[in-house]
Order: C-alpha cells, then sequence, then structure tokens
C-alpha cells in the first residue's frame, strides 16, 4: 500500500505514449506536492502513548501495587492477567524506546516491574499472600488517613477555643469599661 517514486523508473512494458504521459504527469505532481520527493507515508506517532504508558507502570511500582502495574483490578482472572501482561511488556519493551537512553533505561526497569508482578500474582499462594499484606496496608493506610483528620479537626478545635476565648474577654473587658462609664455616668448626675 505504500507507493514509492522508484515504481515510476521500471522499465516501461507494453504501453502506450497517452499511459507514459499520464505516468509522467503523475510523478511530476508529487515531485511537486511532495517535500523533497518524499512518497512514503508518515506513521503518526505514538511516543506520547509510550511515555504515558511508562509513567503509569514506574508510579504504579513506586506505590507497590503490582495490579496497578498490571492495569488490572484485584479480582482478575489468569486469563486478564495474562493479558494484561501482554499488553503492557509490549508497551513498555525497552527495544521500543531506543531513541533517548534516559527513557530506554525507564523502559528496562518498567518491564523488570511487569514481568515481576506477573510472576507474582500468577502464584496462587504469592497472590494470596500478597492479598493479604495488601489488605493489611490499606487498613493501616486508612488508620493513618484517619488519625491526620482527627489531628487536623483538634488543631481547628483548638483555634476555635482560642477565638471563642479571646472573644469572650474581649466581650468581658467592654462590659468593664461599659460599667465603670455607667457607674462614673450616674455619680456625676
Amino acid at each position: 500500500s505504500v507507493w514509492t517514486m522508484e515504481q515510476d523508473f521500471l522499465p516501461p512494458g507494453p504501453e502506450t505514449d497517452a499511459m507514459a504521459g499520464k505516468r509522467l504527469l503523475r510523478l511530476m505532481l508529487v515531485m511537486m506536492l511532495m517535500p523533497g520527493g518524499q512518497c512514503k507515508r508518515k506513521r503518526k506517532s505514538n511516543d506520547k502513548k509510550k511515555k504515558n504508558e511508562l509513567e503509569r507502570v514506574l508510579q504504579a511500582a513506586e506505590r507497590g501495587d503490582l495490579y496497578e502495574v498490571l492495569g488490572v483490578k484485584r479480582d482478575a482472572s489468569a486469563k486478564a492477567l495474562d493479558d494484561a501482561r501482554k499488553r503492557a511488556a509490549l508497551a513498555v519493551h525497552p527495544d521500543k524506546h531506543r531513541a533517548d537512553p534516559q527513557t530506554h533505561a525507564m523502559a528496562n526497569s518498567a518491564f523488570d516491574y511487569v514481568q515481576d508482578a506477573y510472576e507474582l500474582l500468577s502464584t496462587p499462594l504469592a497472590r494470596a499472600q500478597y492479598d493479604r499484606e495488601l489488605v493489611h496496608r490499606d487498613a493501616e493506610m486508612a488508620q493513618q488517613r484517619q488519625m491526620m483528620r482527627e489531628q487536623r479537626l483538634g488543631r481547628a478545635r483548638a483555634y476555635v477555643d482560642r477565638s471563642v476565648r479571646a472573644a469572650r474577654l474581649a466581650w468581658a473587658h467592654k462590659l468593664k469599661f461599659f460599667f465603670a462609664w455607667l457607674l462614673i455616668a450616674t455619680l456625676r448626675a
């Protein structure tokens, strides 16, 4: 489906002058319209998608969630895990990221993470152990979030208490001054 200019320079077969003229005209049009006479179609660049997939895998590995590394839910079947591994491994394979040395190194580590995640999650006993640890870690994180929420609430309550105390003291001073003024005003009268 890719047409190149070289096809126009093949030795002509039995063709009429009109056909040769049309062929020459087509060649001239192509050479005028295409930059540098290049006639091959350009492929769409998927570099952005590849980079996004690399970053997604590396961020998931940094968080320590193997399911997220493969891009599956926690209740995924063995077939879904295998399909996800193939898809992720193809997306982050180091051979697809050779242009930039830094991206190539990122792809190497992302590929290793994908392989390690699949290796652990494809073994039923190891997966069950990992799920238990994940549930425990999620519970710890929820507890930490609750403690932080309570600390923020405690700070907010302390601020409100200080504000209320300050307002009460201000009103007490205002009342003292008012009664002192009232007393002085009554004594003068």
